[in-house]
């Protein structure tokens, strides 16, 4: 693992560890808000939702780019953690759910590359805030994290 790599895991995983956990009330609450926003801005501007939404750069391109985009990135894990980071900034803001795609990956590229400490320290940080999530991914994420 690079320095950099070590650098930006270190830091996504004192985030998750230290950042506090939003409650079902707080998250209902702040995404409540942001759909209301993106909404009006679809009907005022005429806009897509993903436009609107302020979302990933790579999910505002052709289905076949965005393929591409994973396939390309799949084991590259400053990308991976780049992506899921952008998607905890909007969790903790807007309580909008990240794809579980993203921590799913930066798991495996741990495990892949020995860094069992590392993975484990990371999934526990990750299931700290969202181990009740519903879902094939996420339950496989917990699933490693057990």
């Amino acid at each position: 693992m690079s320095q950099y790599e070590y650098e930006i895991l270190e830091e996504l995983i004192q985030r998750l560890e230290k950042t506090p956990r939003l409650s079902k009330e707080e998250e209902n609450k702040r995404y409540k808000k942001f759909s209301k926003n993106v909404t009006e801005r679809m009907i005022n501007e005429g806009i897509a939702r993903g436009v609107a939404a302020d979302d990933h750069q790579m999910y505002n391109q052709s289905e076949e780019s965005f393929k591409a985009h994973l396939k390309t990135t799949d084991n590259d894990l400053n990308e991976q953690i780049s992506i899921f980071n952008f998607g905890l900034d909007r969790w903790f803001e807007y309580g909008e759910t990240h794809p579980p795609y993203f921590p799913y990956r930066i798991a495996i590229i741990l495990s892949k590359r020995k860094e069992l400490e590392k993975e484990n320290r990371f999934l526990a940080a990750y299931c700290r805030h969202f181990k009740f999530r519903v879902g094939t991914t996420d339950q496989q994420i917990t699933n490693r994290a057990i």
